[in-house]
């Protein structure tokens, strides 16, 4: 019967297409006269029963001297079935083949499967198998067989898959310094935004999800300075940039950037990766907000990191501009620090916020000093305190006197608990630091 018409499935061909049909160009010639006519698509289920026999352990694919064929003396079943489909459809395009894969029947064949799909498109087309089109050029409509394809991609030779092809490449941070040919690859632009793209289709957690943020956990290892920049330059980053550089990213579209970014700018401020001067200057003069977005992410979970922060801000000549826009208690702590560092003229900058602010701001420095001070207290008394953070720096009684001054001016902004809370302060400022005792401490 011809495998024609509407009822040509892969398992139609699975049923007729064994290993005995490619143990000769006469056998397999036979074959294909049932099947016409050819085209990509029908090709393509072909393909997949061939890697799915292989996967089986029922037909042996290899190229090699190792292959059964070649040990028997017969032609090796991989080039009877490239040459047979050559002369029997010399017209075909190779590309559309692979591309049809895309279907809900394909089964991904590991490793030795991707290496016959490189094989194969050789023997057809004398030319290596173009990865970037076949990958990066749309999403398919089976994306779990895209990103599992994708990662076994990654894990073949640079030579055979170096994704360098792609029209959007960054360019190095530093042009003398020797690249890894690994890392090459992620310079691809397109590379990280279809990434990103399929990992935007899916809810954080999810199988899919996990899976393709395992796939940058290489580059977030041997080459994060290469993965940040390129992934700057992905739509999904530039939309954040263009709507709020300093709000966190929210949305399925903006998951796994958020993440990432998080992860990368939080490496460069607070450990001494070899990159990070380099970065950071090159993120600040991008967009000055997100380094203040990375450095408001970094506090907030490390507050301990401040003094570092802080002269990463004087290394960028960036006091004013942080001070201005990060969120208001990464600003009162680090203005607090500047001023005993004699940056900051803190009672003309106190000032300004509140007219600036009025109450929020008010509320905020007295909630932020009596945390403080109460976390030196117990931290010199030797109370342990659960749940409480880290105190970054101290905060002294001189700092403390010139916050009270400026906002007893503004006490008419306060709550009445705020206000309890700015009177035990004065209190305790005017004792020297003798301990808080407010009403009900």
């Amino acid at each position: 019967p011809r495998l024609g018409g509407g009822d040509y499935r892969p398992m139609g061909v699975l049923e007729n297409l064994g290993p005995g049909v490619l143990q000769s160009m006469q056998a397999f010639h036979g074959f294909l006269a049932k099947c016409e006519p050819l085209s990509e698509e029908r090709i393509a289920h072909m393909v997949m029963v061939l890697l799915l026999r292989q996967q089986e352990g029922r037909l042996d694919l290899r190229m090699g001297e190792d292959s059964e064929a070649e040990a028997a003396g017969r032609p090796r079943p991989l080039r009877v079935f490239v040459s047979g489909i050559r002369v029997a459809a010399p017209g075909l395009d190779w590309l559309q083949v692979l591309r049809y894969l895309d279907h809900p029947s394909f089964r991904v064949p590991g490793m030795t499967g991707v290496r016959t799909l490189v094989e194969l498109y050789q023997l057809a087309t004398g030319r290596p198998l173009p990865f970037s089109s076949l990958l990066l050029a749309s999403a398919w409509a089976h994306p779990e067989a895209q990103v599992e394809l994708l990662g076994l991609a990654l894990l073949l030779p640079t030579e055979v898959c170096p994704f360098t092809d792609t029209p959007r490449q960054i360019r190095p941070l530093e042009k003398s310094r020797k690249v890894d040919p690994q890392c090459l690859r992620w310079h691809s632009v397109d590379l990280v935004e279809r990434l990103v793209s399929l990992a935007g289709a899916e809810r954080a957690g999810s199988a899919l999800y996990s899976v393709v943020y395992g796939l940058f956990e290489w580059p977030l290892k041997h080459c994060p300075d290469v993965l940040l920049l390129t992934m700057l330059e992905t739509d999904a980053m530039q939309d954040s940039i263009v709507a709020n550089p300093l709000a966190p990213m929210q949305g399925e579209k903006y998951q796994v950037v958020a993440q990432l970014f998080s992860v990368l700018v939080g490496l460069f401020l607070t450990t001494n990766h070899r990159s990070a001067p380099a970065v950071l200057h090159m993120l600040w003069n991008t967009n000055k907000n997100l380094v203040v977005r990375g450095m408001a992410e970094a506090y907030q979970t490390q507050p301990a990191q401040l003094t570092r922060l802080f002269d990463i801000t004087q290394d960028l000549k960036g006091l004013t501009h942080v001070l201005d826009t990060a969120p208001i208690l990464l600003s009162i702590d680090m203005a607090a620090l500047a001023v005993r560092r004699g940056y900051l003229n803190l009672e003309s900058w106190l000032m300004q916020n509140v007219r600036a602010h009025q109450g929020s701001f008010v509320t905020a420095c007295v909630r932020f000093l009596y945390e403080r001070t109460q976390q030196q207290a117990d931290q010199a008394a030797g109370v342990d305190t659960p749940g409480a953070r880290a105190v970054p720096t101290h905060l002294n009684n001189d700092v403390l006197g010139v916050f009270i001054k400026v906002l007893q001016n503004f006490t008419g902004m306060m709550s009445p608990a705020v206000g309890e809370d700015f009177q035990a302060l004065s209190r305790h400022q005017a004792g020297g630091g003798a301990g808080l005792g407010g009403p009900g401490k």
